[in-house]
């Protein structure tokens, strides 16, 4: 089994009837003005394929990390549903970050892994201009 790519996006949208996934609004990093903040709603995806000699059903784990403090882990059930190839989406409801760093998800299928690095960065906040 092999895991084709990972990323984390704001929204995922299935289409069950054409089994088509779009991704709107990959996230590539975010820049906050303090901590902690909670970082709204978004989701982690991950695209698979098998084999056809490997098992239609499978177990993965998915890990998340701030520097080297783990945010979360699961143990996820796969289902390929007969197919060679399949997706996989956890959707977070929200994450408080505490502080900057690599929000960092790893994503084990197997020998397969894959991860997608968020990187968070504290940043000044805008300043504000007099009006003349």
């Amino acid at each position: 089994m092999r895991v084709l790519f990972a990323t984390c996006c704001e929204q995922v949208i299935h289409d069950l009837e054409r089994r088509t996934v779009s991704l709107i609004q990959i996230i590539e990093g975010w820049s906050v003005v303090s901590f902690p903040v909670f970082i709204p709603t978004f989701s982690f995806v991950a695209f698979l394929e098998r084999d056809e000699n490997e098992p239609i059903q499978s177990t993965a784990n998915l890990r998340v990390t701030l520097g080297e403090t783990e945010v979360a882990a699961q143990q996820v059930s796969i289902e390929f549903e007969g197919k060679l190839r399949t997706k996989f989406t956890a959707r977070f409801g929200g994450m408080p970050i505490m502080s900057a760093g690599n929000l960092t998800f790893v994503f084990s299928l197997g020998e397969a892994v894959s991860s997608w690095t968020v990187p968070i960065e504290q940043v000044s906040p805008p300043a504000h201009e007099q009006p003349d």
